[in-house]
């Protein structure tokens, strides 16, 4: 019998520049997340931000719905009503001086009527140029041709990713990022399962320009590949040296964010290149100083502002849940702040965070939409767990295994003879189920060690080609979670998904110091057996050897390489790493014998 479910299916894709991460989304009727990856993971390019055609593939494949079962399709993207209105509000707003220059009316042509010329772009980088394969409504109608396509603002539809996954009816929204349809931030409230923006702020004020600029000015790539190593080397610098100068760069005012913007770019421009921003600029105003004293006070400068953004909305709107979406709350020290607000209950955050997540998002606020033409409400729903990638069957596994000479066993007891391997000091990549959704490895495809050795995080990352100041996430049994985290709430929410910090207690120093970082904090996944049984499993089994009920996890992929996806993927970066072990389901390989390979 033909299926008869309709499904909305979300879609981050180049539209008049490259996309910072492609990827799709499924959503059924219901508000049912049936699939959602990321492109990255199949093209095998970090951060892939091209035409989503792999996931796709992947998405069809492994769902087994028809294209013609795609009823909508949404992209985070605004129209050109919208673009005109939003486009005059920020010449109002930011660039009333311009409107004398005949420049401005230049960009307004482009903004609204040649939309398809815009072929030839710069990357996300700044390197190359990147020229479209497609026009992008031509790509949706050559993969959908049934679906009718639906634009879903930016901002809101990380908004909508927020707040329909959280577990609140009421509750406080705020995005932030580089950009997005002009705006770097917004505050919202969600309330009954309607989104209300209260406040915006506008390009070129914005944090994740701040934060992307600080991060070239420390030596690495952009914001969006790298930020989170300025957040790990924050804790070998001293933030008084520069924070007074950080403070002159970029404040909160009531709602919303005020940046130098000559720090960034040339201001004369009516609207800069954020995504190419000029870090000279801001390094020659810091002076000469040490990239760790400048992650330090950057970071000390983010939390400051954003916690006075986050403390203003609380206080306006009266709520005390707080949803988080947006690049800038990838910031996981960011999180713990605002959650330790005092007027804050608890906080959220969206596990695909950045870009990737845009595509869930706009799916379900379209939905919601929907839903209220028919006189029904979607309502917030937490969905618990976020493995909502492809699995592979033990017969595909043990195909590709056999395919590629790998030498394995098959374990009756995982759990128990896993736990062992990590009890006697192995390493044991860690492939099975469903792949996870967002940036963040939560158990079917990570990395796993014991957390008692403190020099751990020096040659583990030296081992996978990482940065040796990356501090290990923690994986923690639910039971055992406030003997080890300070301030802890019974059931943390974002602890889950690795989105918040905690500052660690003495006898989780003591016991797991490899999780710990120089700040003793530690970013937990906190996990329940009904998350992921046969991962929990792994854990209690080493609890009941060693007493510690937590092991450490980090993501199973290569340094400058997406997390893997395929058992392909996973078997090339054991034999590349040489970790000591992989298990694949129920198949357990030793790196011992296959170093022929």
């Amino acid at each position: 019998m033909k299926n008869m479910k309709k499904y909305i299916l979300g879609i981050n894709l180049p539209i008049k520049a490259r996309c910072h991460e492609s990827g799709v989304a499924l959503i059924d009727e219901e508000g049912n997340v049936v699939f959602a990856a990321a492109e990255e993971r199949f093209s095998r390019k970090k951060l892939d931000g091209d035409f989503p055609v792999m996931s796709i593939k992947k998405m069809l494949e492994f769902t087994g719905i028809n294209k013609e079962d795609v009823e909508y399709v949404t992209v985070p993207a605004i129209g050109n009503i919208g673009k005109f209105f939003r486009f005059a509000e920020f010449i109002f707003r930011e660039r009333l001086g311009h409107l004398l220059r005949p420049r401005t009316y230049k960009v307004f042509y482009k903004l609204f009527l040649s939309e398809k010329n815009a072929y030839k772009i710069k990357d996300q980088e700044g390197e190359g140029e990147f020229k479209m394969k497609y026009f992008w409504k031509d790509f949706i109608k050559q993969n959908f041709p049934k679906a009718k396509i639906i634009k879903i603002d930016h901002h809101l539809s990380h908004s909508a990713g927020a707040y329909f996954t959280s577990p609140w009816e009421n509750a406080l929204i705020v995005t932030m990022d580089g950009a997005g349809n002009m705006l770097s931030s917004v505050i919202a409230e969600g309330k009954s399962g309607k989104i209300k923006t209260i406040a915006k702020t506008f390009i070129p004020h914005s944090m994740g320009v701040f934060w992307g600029s600080v991060t070239k000015v420390c030596g690495f790539k952009s914001g969006t590949r790298h930020g989170g190593k300025v957040t790990g080397l924050a804790a070998s610098g001293d933030p008084r040296k520069l924070i007074d100068k950080f403070r002159q760069i970029i404040k909160c005012e009531g709602l919303r964010l005020k940046a130098k913007e000559e720090l960034f770019f040339d201001n004369s421009k009516l609207i800069p290149d954020w995504s190419n921003y000029e870090p000279e600029r801001l390094k020659n105003f810091l002076g000469e100083s040490s990239r760790e004293d400048v992650a330090a006070g950057a970071q000390k400068r983010l939390e400051e502002v954003a916690v006075e953004l986050v403390s203003n909305a609380l206080n306006k709107t009266g709520l005390n849940k707080v949803v988080l979406a947006g690049g800038v709350f990838a910031n996981v020290l960011l999180n713990q702040k605002i959650r330790q607000l005092p007027k804050v209950d608890d906080i959220y955050v969206f596990p695909a965070m950045s870009d990737g997540g845009l595509a869930l998002g706009a799916a379900f606020y379209f939905l919601s939409k929907l839903k209220r033409k028919e006189g029904r409400k979607l309502m917030p729903k937490n969905f618990g767990i976020v493995y909502f990638g492809p699995s592979y069957s033990n017969n595909e596994i043990e195909n590709d295994l056999a395919r590629n000479k790998i030498v394995y066993k098959k374990i009756a007891e995982p759990a128990k003879e896993i736990a062992r391997l990590i009890y006697d000091n192995k390493i044991v990549a860690f492939y099975t189920g469903r792949m996870e959704y967002g940036p963040r490895a939560l158990g079917n495809r990570s990395i796993i060690y014991a957390p008692i050795d403190p020099t751990a995080n020096d040659w583990l990352n030296k081992k996978l080609n990482r940065s040796e100041f990356m501090p290990f996430a923690p994986v923690t049994m639910i039971e055992h979670i406030k003997e080890n985290y300070i301030g802890i709430t019974d059931d943390p929410l974002a602890a889950k998904y690795m989105t918040v910090t905690y500052d660690c207690t003495e006898k989780m120093k003591k016991e797991a110091p490899a999780c710990v970082h120089l700040d003793g904090t530690a970013r937990p996944q906190v996990i329940k057996r009904t998350d992921n049984p046969y991962y929990y499993d792994v854990v209690d089994a080493y609890y009941k050897l060693s007493g510690i009920p937590t092991l450490i996890n980090t993501s199973f992929n290569m340094h400058e390489e997406p997390i893997v996806a395929s058992p392909e993927d996973a078997i090339r970066a054991f034999l590349d790493s040489g970790i000591d072990y992989l298990v694949m389901n129920d198949f357990l390989c030793n790196i011992e014998d296959n170093k022929k390979l």
